[in-house]
């Protein structure tokens, strides 16, 4: 039984993010300005993870839109988008033109599909309903 649920919720949870990235992260990618942004510091911050407050570098990075206006993007050094980069380096932005301050650093192309995240959240959920049925 309990392995049914575990199932069901980890189900759950991938169709969620397969949801998340479908109807929120790939429209803003297809709408998205493409600009590049310059990291002008890095400030050390001490983040709370649940656990223990741990220290995380943050980059500063400045870029202007499309309206000729400087728009600041902080990031934390650990994305998976943002690997160690120095002050000055260029990194390529991408921001919503109608809310310029809505902006990330451009993910790789090689980013996996939203429909991956949802079939496996299916097949985790079917599992939990055929495992619920035969009582494993």
């Amino acid at each position: 039984m309990q392995a049914t649920i575990l199932l069901g919720v980890i189900g759950v949870i991938f169709l969620g993010f397969g949801l998340y990235k479908r109807f929120v992260t790939q429209p803003f990618l297809q709408n998205a300005n493409n600009v590049a942004g310059t990291v002008v510091y890095k400030q050390n911050e001490r983040v709370y993870n649940g656990v223990a407050v741990v220290p995380k570098t943050v980059l500063v990075i400045h870029f202007i839109d499309n309206h000729g206006i400087l728009q600041e993007l902080r990031v934390r050094e650990y994305s998976s988008f943002m690997p160690h980069a120095k002050i000055g380096d260029n990194v390529p932005i991408l921001y919503d033109p109608a809310h310029p301050q809505h902006a990330i650093i451009q993910p790789n192309s090689k980013m996996i599909s939203p429909l991956f995240w949802l079939l496996v959240g299916i097949a985790f959920f079917v599992a939990g309903i055929i495992i619920s049925f035969l009582h494993i």
